[in-house]
């Protein structure tokens, strides 16, 4: 019975596909006898420059005719609605920001193509020196913003930033508002004013949206729904020539430059362009990802963001399959394809038998799946997938468990979204090195290969909390040394680092005091040193002694002098910065181990302490009070000297305090 209920199917789907291939289908598809090329229009999103050099490409290099199409590409005028020309018809392709998703949840037909910048230009700038280099920062401040710049205020929402007191006015495309005061900072592209701001020689930073979590599509090339059913052939060629003139443009900047300056004047100079060129490279990253590549779970996470906005309702349904473009699959086959198909139809009657016997294969694999599916879900680490993009794919359950997070909140989402900034350092920096190695690997071997990377790093929780987290990963790349995706597990080790943090402390800390111990003052003398010798700023030690300090133990006992020995070390840490260290050496004595220090100025810090310990009586348990002083002896690095010689000096110099009747200040 089951071999019938395999058989009835496939031969309905051969009854279908002869349908498809037979003489009389043929005849219905209108051969093309025209040999003149399509006229149409691609409406651009600003003024000539680098931005399109992948459409100037196609056009110059024929890619465009070749497909059959004569292309005309319009600049976009000040005031003027490139999307909105392409949605009227007066364009058949336009291109647009991320903003299209907004236009296709208003009811608006855009389609998205191909994204040509896998990251968005759009940042924030502000001019160093005006304590201005954080978004808390631009609370209250006035904001020059243009239009389209929604990833910008999801940005600021991802972060706590309220948009009610950002003073937000008309963007003047010019950097003299900023320069003059006018405004605190504006929106710009990366591309474009930093430039501005190198050639004058102003310092400025830049505030970009990827560095909390939101990843947007630069330019996208896009058009409509009825120019795609309309014209399902002449969208999929146009794409494919344009895709083609953008590896040009990117394999040879300077041949596109010359192209520009020749046929596309541009208000920016040859050196702007060739800037401008580099800093659009490492948004489209042709390297790592294929160009216009389009990434179902980035177009979420653009939505969401949308959502967290309020420009798109919670409620909302947005249907991405309809947004995001599909080749059509209603070409006209070849003739040829008529015998191949027929061949293939006997090839698939062959390899029914081996079907039946692989069905059950095929479901032992699927409980297998389910079981492992089972384990990964129920379990406490983490387990996770992303793609070449970094940004996840997968994510197990017990991410909530670990960060709060739904494991579906994360899908579309960077693996560097939720590391604090030390943290996705440290991990960028990983994985760069692991894309270093996989390419000399496949250099020497010409196969795929893996890297496998270790990091403990810290995360940010729901809750405004941090936890510490090991995370073990796998980075697969093909045999061209381009990174595929990436496989991981994170693992809590909040108990073990906070352990290991105790050890650490009671391994360098007095425990009766809380002051540095003999091996962290030995070891930071040495670092001391060193730095010293390097940057040429002097190193003092000053040793302490207590006065007649057995006398207190035996006369008080030894609680009441613990109660001495606490009492003069918070004394000691009070009184120096927070550079510099109080250590306590054992029994009575101290040193204080002081930064960028002159012996004048250690000369009169220990004549200060000295007064001072002698001006604060100890409080004892009993309500008696004690009197204390101390003998100092201070002594200053000297060049070629070792540590262990400096310790020995001021040693000294105490030794001559003490005999010298105590209570006072010597130096060597």
């Amino acid at each position: 019975m089951t071999r019938y209920r395999l058989l009835l199917p496939l031969l309905l789907a051969l009854t279908i596909l002869w349908g498809i291939i037979s003489p009389s289908h043929a005849q219905t598809v209108p051969p093309q006898t025209s040999p003149l090329l399509e006229p149409v229009v691609l409406q651009l999103k600003w003024q000539h420059q680098f931005q399109f050099a992948g459409y100037y490409m196609a056009v110059a290099k024929g890619y465009y005719q070749s497909a059959g199409l004569d292309v005309k590409i319009i600049p976009a005028t000040p005031g003027s609605d490139p999307a909105q020309a392409v949605i009227d018809g007066t364009a058949d392709f336009g291109i647009g920001t991320s903003e299209l998703l907004l236009m296709r949840a208003k009811g608006a037909p855009v389609v998205a193509l191909a994204p040509i910048f896998q990251h968005s230009p759009f940042v924030l700038l502000t001019l160093s020196g005006r304590n201005l280099d954080t978004l808390d920062s631009l609370v209250g401040k006035t904001l020059m913003a243009e239009e389209q710049a929604a990833e910008l205020w999801a940005y600021m929402v991802n972060e706590g930033i309220p948009l009610n007191r950002i003073n937000r006015v008309p963007h003047a495309f010019t950097v003299a508002p900023l320069l003059s005061g006018e405004v605190a900072a504006m929106t710009a592209y990366v591309s474009d004013e930093p430039y501005d701001l190198r050639k004058l020689g102003i310092p400025f930073t830049l505030l970009t949206p990827r560095s909390g979590g939101i990843d947007f599509y630069g330019d996208t090339l896009f058009t409509t729904e009825q120019q795609i059913s309309q014209h399902p052939q002449r969208v999929k060629a146009f794409i494919e020539a344009s895709l083609r003139g953008w590896r040009d443009a990117l394999d040879n900047p300077d041949a596109a430059i010359d192209l520009i300056e020749a046929r596309y004047p541009s208000i920016k100079d040859r050196d702007h362009l060739r800037y401008e060129a580099e800093q659009l490279r490492r948004l489209i990253m042709p390297e790592i990802i294929e160009i216009g590549h389009n990434n179902p779970g980035r177009w979420q996470h653009i939505l969401n963001s949308y959502r967290s906005l309020g420009l798109i309702p919670a409620d909302q349904d947005v249907d991405l399959s309809a947004f995001l473009y599909t080749p059509s699959r209603n070409t006209p086959l070849p003739a040829w394809v008529n015998w191949t198909a027929l061949s293939a139809a006997a090839v698939i009657l062959l390899l029914v038998v081996l079907l039946m016997r692989t069905t059950s294969l095929a479901r032992q694999i699927r409980e297998r799946e389910q079981h492992l599916r089972l384990l990964t879900d129920t379990m406490i680490d983490v387990v996770w997938s992303a793609d070449a993009s970094l940004v996840y794919t997968y994510c197990s359950p017990s991410v909530e468990k670990l960060t709060g997070r739904q494991a579906h909140a994360l899908l579309g989402h960077s693996v560097f979204g939720n590391l604090p900034p030390s943290s996705r350092t440290r991990a960028e920096q990983a994985i760069a090195r692991a894309r270093i190695q996989a390419q000399t690997t496949v250099q020497k071997t010409g196969a795929p290969t893996t890297e496998d990377v270790w990091l403990e790093l810290e995360a940010h929780t729901l809750y405004g909390a941090t936890v510490q987290t090991e995370v073990s990963a796998r980075l697969t790349f093909d045999a061209n040394g381009t990174l595929q995706g990436m496989h991981g597990i994170t693992r809590d080790i909040s108990e073990r680092h906070a352990l290991r943090l105790e050890l650490e402390k009671l391994a360098t800390t007095d425990p009766l005091t809380s002051a540095a111990n003999r091996r962290a003052f030995a070891e930071a003398l040495e670092r001391e040193i060193n730095c010293s010798v390097r940057s040429g700023q002097p190193v003092t030690l000053i040793l302490l002694d207590l006065d007649h300090f057995k006398q207190v133990n035996d006369h008080w006992g030894h609680p009441a002098g613990d109660v001495v020995l606490c009492a003069i070390a918070r004394q000691l840490q009070n009184a120096v910065r927070s550079v510099d260290m109080v250590a306590r050496l054992g029994g009575e004595e101290f040193a204080i181990l002081l930064e960028n220090t002159p012996l004048k100025d250690a000369n009169e810090l220990a004549e200060r302490l000295r007064q001072g310990i002698i001006a604060t009586p100890v409080l004892l348990e009993t309500g008696e009070t004690l009197h204390i002083s101390a003998s100092f002896g201070v002594a200053q690095h000297s060049p070629c000297e070792t540590g262990n010689n400096l310790y020995a000096r001021a040693d000294h110099a105490l030794y001559h305090a003490k005999s010298s009747g105590r209570n006072c200040v010597c130096h060597a």
